[in-house]
């Protein structure tokens, strides 16, 4: 599920998933690192920073792309992370992004990674622009999709689970 608020402002982007218990295995079996690649899937919504105050919006720092994990880029793209598993959400070992394949990517250390069978949500900021239809386009067309990585060493190539996240209106 994916929740946003208001059109042509900045709102939060609550991305809403729950991993299968069916690989649950699989995640505790990893050697190595793993990692949870979100894409913004659609156009008309455009990331913004998570330091956002009264005075507008700081983007240092978010130009471009990074190809090495820093969890100071983790603190500028998601406003929070947030999970039901008696662990919580796992502490990223750092965040890449890619803003011109509009792709953010967790990485999480060694043993630290996703759980199965346990909800997850990614808060980040983005401003939305009206789509073509209304609020029926967004029935259609998902405004996300997410990729969880297996070992990044051992099964770069490879994802333990792929979901599609189609927007909700905000509930009241």
């Amino acid at each position: 599920a994916v929740v946003a608020t208001a059109t042509g402002v900045i709102s939060p982007l609550v991305i809403a998933f729950r991993t299968s218990a069916s690989s649950a295995t699989r995640y505790s079996s990893a050697e190595n690192e793993m990692a949870l690649r979100i894409k913004l899937s659609d156009p008309h919504l455009s990331l913004r920073s998570a330091e956002v105050t009264s005075n507008g919006l700081y983007e240092h720092g978010l130009q471009g792309s990074s190809n090495r994990e820093d969890q100071l880029v983790c603190g500028k793209l998601f406003v929070e992370l947030w999970s039901g598993h008696a662990n919580g959400f796992p502490v990223p070992m750092g965040c890449t992004f890619n803003h011109w394949d509009r792709s953010y990517v967790i990485v999480f250390d060694k043993k630290n990674g996703l759980a199965g069978n346990s909800e997850y949500q990614v808060v980040m900021n983005v401003v939305t622009t009206p789509p073509p239809g209304g609020s029926t386009y967004w029935e259609f067309h998902p405004a996300a999709r997410l990729w969880s990585m297996d070992d990044l060493v051992l099964r770069k190539e490879f994802a333990v689970e792929v979901a599609s996240c189609f927007f909700q209106p905000a509930r009241a």
